[in-house]
């Protein structure tokens, strides 16, 4: 989960919303899970599931970190030929400019590892104040969308709203 500066209480109240809903779901559905948690601003750590919900940090924003984060945690302890691995991030889609492409090359091998790689974009602090179609933004919503073209297990979401959460 995107835990920068530009995250504001709303969108990180709709990741965490989304992440708990996940979380309950698939252990409803699963005797043995194993949930591993990162948060990142331009840095990626992984934390404990009750820091994961009530962290409050801020910082630029550099995606790749998580992804390479989550990318060595499955060379470590997730082997996929043992494993189903599902990936999901969360942010408001604001990126470094010059991190969009490395963020890219690991989003498309995390979709090679991953039974299912969904990215999830809330709407970011700046949706209030300009009107999307003058501002071209670029997101990481953006950035993924020839993935998720290109892979079946790549899902892309934008949430707006609580009800969206769902």
């Amino acid at each position: 989960m995107d835990v920068s500066g530009s995250m504001g209480m709303m969108q990180k109240y709709l990741c965490r919303a989304f992440f708990w809903l996940l979380d309950a779901f698939v252990r409803t559905q699963y005797k043995n899970v194993e949930t591993v948690y990162i948060i990142h601003h331009t840095t990626a750590k992984e934390v404990t599931q009750d820091l994961f919900f009530h962290t409050i940090e801020s910082g630029g924003t550099s995606c790749s970190s998580a992804y390479e984060l989550a990318l060595e945690i499955i060379e470590r302890r997730y082997p996929p030929e043992k494993w189903n691995i599902y990936a999901f991030h969360m942010s408001d889609g604001d990126n470094w400019a010059d991190d969009n492409e490395i963020a890219l090359a690991m989003a498309a091998e995390l979709a090679e590892l991953c039974n299912l790689f969904g990215y999830g974009q809330v709407s970011g602090w700046f949706d209030d104040m300009f009107d999307e179609d003058a501002v071209d933004w670029d997101t990481m919503f953006q950035v993924l969308t020839p993935l998720a073209e290109a892979h079946k297990n790549v899902r892309l979401v934008r949430i707006k709203t609580v009800e969206d959460v769902y």
